[in-house]
């Protein structure tokens, strides 16, 4: 006698903002799974530029911002680099993303 056992698996998928949503520094640190304080370390070495809310003076960061935010999280927390190597590696990743528009733009393949 054989029984089959179905199996369902889900994963998790990180929250996507809204393209024209801004949220404060505490659920933006919360939506890119990094702490408030590295938020600040990030906005400080300016590898995201927040808005600044005009009523009360705090950031606001908007889906592009935490991207990087996840990005910059996951190269100082998980890889263990440093923030001087974090800011090369973004760089670098900007620089290839530039190039691949232009390329594009000339209709290399």
């Amino acid at each position: 006698m054989t029984t089959e056992t179905e199996i369902h698996v889900y994963s998790v998928q990180p929250y996507v903002p809204e393209p024209g949503a801004v949220y404060p520094i505490d659920i933006a640190a919360r939506l890119a799974g990094v702490p408030r304080h590295l938020v600040l370390v990030a906005c400080k070495h300016g590898f995201v530029r927040p808005e600044t809310d005009p009523d009360y003076g705090g950031y606001l960061f908007d889906a592009a911002a935490i991207q990087k935010l996840r990005r910059v999280g996951y190269l100082h927390l998980e890889c263990g680099i440093n923030l001087v190597g974090v800011e090369i590696i973004l760089r670098l990743a900007d620089q290839v993303e530039q190039l691949s528009e232009q390329r594009v733009q000339l209709g290399w393949r």
